[in-house]
């Protein structure tokens, strides 16, 4: 396995957890160890990206219940069309 495949896999696994998930299952079966270690590395680069996105979908979810935020901006806009007429 060359470096550009590693790369793309761990850029993938980062983007797309479930890739990395899924190259390790398939990691898992193979005898080659450098397989092994590259489905290991993807898994745990997953599982990083996975935390990554749940805590910064927490933290979304509890500033826009908390400080109220409209992420549309629907009602600055609303305000301004009232302020025209």
């Amino acid at each position: 396995m060359n470096s550009f495949e590693k790369i793309t896999l761990y850029i993938l696994s980062f983007l797309l957890y479930p890739i990395g998930i899924i190259t390790w299952i398939i990691s898992l079966f193979s005898n080659d160890l450098e397989k092994k270690k590259v489905g290991r590395i993807c898994l745990y680069i997953s599982l990083v990206s996975f935390v990554l996105f749940l805590i910064l979908g927490i933290a979304t979810f509890l500033m826009t219940a908390t400080f109220n935020v409209d992420l549309n901006h629907s009602e600055s806009i609303q305000y301004q069309i009232n302020d025209v007429e």
